[in-house]
């Protein structure tokens, strides 16, 4: 070898060396928020971002950000979406709602609705008062079938967000709890899984970066009474809940004997929160729903995430 191929070949490679730090940072930035759980009792793990694994598109994705979303990080705006059909007896779980709305974090805001003819309608709109919020409640008023389908509902909700915040916007994270039985008379008695009402709403929470949360609570009238029925409505919100990154509750296939277990543990997984930023292989010129996976090697932990992440694309370039 030459002196001058010596030089050459040293300064390629400090070249492609200086190439490295570029090619790892490649991607666009984007971000979602996700909820670490513990795999079994209450103790939830620590994780940190060296236990992460990311993919999205099934292309493994850099992890920018892991931030607990507490303190100063803690914003969020929570609606309570209740179906206008629901029965009365609900109305005997209102003083746990109420705890639970005011036990809130402070700076946590709450906004109530109620699902009517297809439309999230909001009885309260989103407030930092948790009081305010809490004696918004009021009884279900519809009669069977009044609410539309569910799932109409939750889009209304997550298009037209009752805040300053537009839809994408992560600047505070944005939760839906739904009370509901679930079940989408548009689309038949039972259960299809590719219910196009279905996917519209988990597709539109995604892209407005929604995570819904449910329980299960059974509507007047019998046309949605029966066991089959009310199985398919409980598998519609867990489709929602898996979807959006929630969690869907329900005790059998009978309105619970209380929501306290279930609002505990919708509390604890408020407060086990994560922003998780990423940098992802863009999608094209237009932005884009991908395919998410998160998965951690944490002993004892898992991670709950939206099925689907929105990912930037060059729009400039496309126009």
């Amino acid at each position: 070898m030459t002196k001058t191929q010596l030089i050459f070949g040293i300064l390629l490679a400090g070249s492609f060396a200086a190439t490295l730090p570029a090619l790892a940072q490649s991607g666009t930035p984007t971000q979602t928020v996700v909820t670490v759980v513990p795999k079994s009792g209450t103790q939830t793990p620590l994780v940190t971002k060296e236990q992460l694994q990311v993919s999205v598109n099934n292309q493994h994705s850099q992890i920018t950000d892991w931030v607990p979303l507490r303190g100063e990080h803690a914003g969020l705006q929570l609606v309570i979406l209740i179906d206008n059909s629901a029965r009365a007896g609900l109305s005997l779980q209102y003083n746990d709602l109420r705890n639970f709305i005011q036990r809130l974090p402070e700076g946590a805001e709450v906004g109530l609705a109620y699902m009517q003819n297809g439309s999230a309608v909001m009885a309260q709109n989103i407030t930092p008062d948790h009081k305010l919020a809490a004696d918004a409640l009021r009884l279900p008023s519809g009669p069977a079938g009044s609410s539309g389908s569910p799932y109409f509902c939750l889009s209304s909700l997550v298009k037209n967000w009752p805040s300053g915040n537009t839809p994408g916007d992560t600047s505070v994270r944005r939760e839906v709890l739904m009370i509901t039985d679930g079940v989408d008379l548009y689309n038949g008695r039972g259960y299809d899984p590719s219910d196009p009402y279905v996917d519209a709403a988990i597709t539109d929470a995604q892209r407005a970066g929604v995570l819904v949360h449910s329980i299960f609570y059974k509507n007047v009238g019998r046309i949605d009474n029966g066991e089959f029925t009310q199985t398919g409505g409980q598998s519609y919100l867990l489709q929602v809940a898996a979807g959006t990154g929630g969690r869907a509750y329900w005790q059998g296939i009978g309105n619970p004997v209380s929501l306290v277990p279930f609002l505990a543990d919708l509390q604890t997984r408020l407060a086990n929160q994560y922003e998780l930023g990423i940098l992802a292989a863009k999608p094209g010129n237009k932005t884009a729903l991908q395919p998410l996976k998160v998965k951690t090697t944490a002993p004892g932990a898992k991670i709950d995430a939206p099925s689907s992440i929105v990912v930037p694309g060059n729009e400039s370039a496309s126009r």
